[in-house]
């Protein structure tokens, strides 16, 4: 009954990792480097971990041959800004590596692939986005994310393997951002949290964003795992209505749980992102989001130590 998890140091997979753990799921996690950070070091005895690199399909059949799973969470991937700047990576990496995984698990029958993808693929703009609308990537990192989606609905009708994707949303956590774009700024402007103004190069405040915490990131993921029969290939991952706020606005729910928090400063411009509907997620996932912008900031509060 192992779960296998692709990229399982990430934002999302150290998270998603604890969390198997602390269910008592058999968890074997796969990265190029072993976790770094306390949350999982402090369970390294709780899952086998697997360095390697899934652009290497022998690594990735070797791994799933060995480790058996039932399940895998794909969470692996290079993101936007080193996408943006190595478009030939990027194919390698999120649509060439994604395969490896998707061949190895038809050919070792593994029941289910839930497979990380993201908003991006919907290009940006107003909205409102739902699952059945045309994606309008506009970014190598989109683009390779609604490729990967595809080569994973064209396994599943070939080989029966049972494949969900997951368009997350904004999320965000105590873990640190790495990599640049809004999701950094982001954590730049949270950490206005513990003092010290921050200046934003690349927006100019009123973008627009629909956030998730990571705790309804990880429940949303682990509902899509064990779901006994999606009714859809493709769920947006997203907070409540409520968390679809700028930068701006973003600021001012910081500056409301710590008055003392820093200034920011803007002197960039970009596109932002419309609201995310997650009625899919609710409706056939049975999973509601429940974390708003100021719950999850004061969990993180909590979980880090006191602020400002």
């Amino acid at each position: 009954m192992t779960i296998l998890v692709f990229g399982g140091t990430g934002l999302i997979g150290t998270e998603t990792v604890a969390r198997l753990c602390a269910d008592g799921q058999p968890v074997a996690v796969a990265a190029r480097h072993r976790p770094k950070t306390s949350q999982l070091t402090m369970l390294a005895d709780q899952f086998s971990f697997h360095a390697g690199d899934i652009t290497d399909a022998d690594f990735v059949a070797t791994l799933i041959r060995e480790t058996k799973p039932t399940d895998i969470i794909h969470l692996a991937a290079m993101l936007i800004g080193g996408c943006e700047t190595n478009p030939p990576g990027a194919i390698n990496v999120n649509v060439n590596g994604t395969m490896n995984i998707l061949a190895a698990a038809a050919d070792w029958g593994v029941r289910r692939v839930v497979f990380g993808s993201s908003i991006a693929v919907y290009g940006g703009g107003d909205g409102p986005f739902e699952e059945n609308m045309n994606p309008g990537a506009r970014t190598v990192y989109g683009a390779s994310k609604y490729l990967a989606e595809i080569a994973g609905y064209r396994f599943a009708k070939l080989t029966g393997l049972s494949f969900v994707a997951l368009r997350y949303s904004g999320v965000n956590g105590p873990a640190p951002v790495m990599g640049e774009g809004m999701a950094y700024a982001r954590d730049r402007i949270k950490s206005t949290m513990y003092g010290g103004d921050v200046e934003i190069t690349v927006a100019a405040g009123d973008e627009r964003t629909h956030l998730t915490y990571i705790t309804d990131a990880v429940d949303a993921t682990l509902a899509a795992l064990q779901h006994p029969n999606p009714s859809y290939p493709t769920y947006n991952i997203a907070g409540p209505d409520e968390n679809y706020v700028s930068l701006k606005e973003y600021h001012q729910i910081i500056k409301g749980i710590v008055p003392e928090a820093g200034n920011v400063h803007y002197t960039g411009r970009t596109r932002g992102g419309g609201q995310i509907m997650t009625k899919r997620l609710r409706e056939d996932l049975g999973f509601t989001p429940r974390f708003s912008i100021e719950d999850g900031l004061r969990d993180e509060l909590k979980r880090k130590g006191p602020a400002a």
